[in-house]
């Protein structure tokens, strides 16, 4: 483990624990010395990424869309004087146009930004405590709309949004908010991909990207620059170029 640097000693949240990056970011906190709560739906997993840490940590297993899983946290984060919540527990679900279904798409969204609301209501006292860090995961694909993922799409633009207008009033209270928009990172969720996936990177090179900049507080991180500049750029472009390259992509 190694000690004297910024997250020694924090204790720190992150949902969505059991896979992927926020996984990869357990492990990495826990050997900057950091305590963790783990939060996700799986017993078993979440077990497993307690063994892989080297620093104590405390599981919350449940849905974040219960009450009773939203009063754990609540209670844990004040118990624990919290100072970092991580909100990255999300999830996909690939829809065509044509086949449009209101009911998937507000599943998507309930799962994905409601679920990250009421976190954010039960961290939020014992951050504004500390004077914490409230983080959000978002994606790229906050940006623009991109084929077959208009309810993903939506979810991780209204997910940013949201942190940008939290920041604006918290940080002058002592709450610094930051929000994440990574790319494309090889994990459970993007495995299911066919279509070719430009840049892709490990959990372990995203876990680097966040934790470096979580320990800048900067408002957004976003990564790989090479992509995440370029697809700033490239959403702002006509949509028949925008069509035409993701026609060649595969992606339509």
């Amino acid at each position: 483990m190694k000690s004297g640097n910024y997250f020694d000693n924090q204790t720190i949240l992150i949902t969505g624990a059991s896979s992927g990056i926020g996984l990869n970011l357990a492990i990495e906190l826990s050997n900057l010395g950091a305590k963790l709560i783990l939060c996700g739906r799986n017993q078993e997993r979440l077990d497993k990424v307690k063994r892989m840490c080297v620093n104590h940590s405390e599981l919350i297993v449940g849905d974040l869309l219960e009450v009773s899983t939203q009063v754990k946290i609540r209670e844990s984060v004040s118990r624990n004087q919290i100072s970092l919540a991580i909100l990255n527990a999300g999830t996909n679900d690939y829809m065509d146009a044509d086949q449009f279904n209101a009911d998937r798409t507000n599943n998507l969204m309930i799962q994905n930004y409601f679920s990250m609301t009421h976190c954010i209501e039960a961290v939020l006292p014992a951050l504004l405590k500390s004077k914490g860090q409230l983080a959000l995961m978002s994606s790229l694909a906050a940006y623009g709309g991109m084929p077959r993922s208009a309810a993903y799409c939506a979810s991780k633009s209204a997910i940013r949004a949201l942190s940008q207008s939290l920041d604006l009033e918290l940080r002058g209270k002592g709450v610094a908010v930051t929000c994440i928009c990574p790319g494309f990172v090889k994990t459970p969720l993007t495995d299911v991909n066919t279509f070719q996936m430009p840049f892709l990177i490990s959990p372990d090179k995203a876990s680097s990207y966040i934790i470096s900049g979580l320990r800048k507080k900067y408002h957004e991180i976003h990564f790989p620059k090479r992509f995440s500049l370029g697809m700033k750029l490239f959403m702002s472009l006509p949509s028949g170029v925008i069509y035409k390259v993701f026609s060649k992509l595969g992606m339509m």
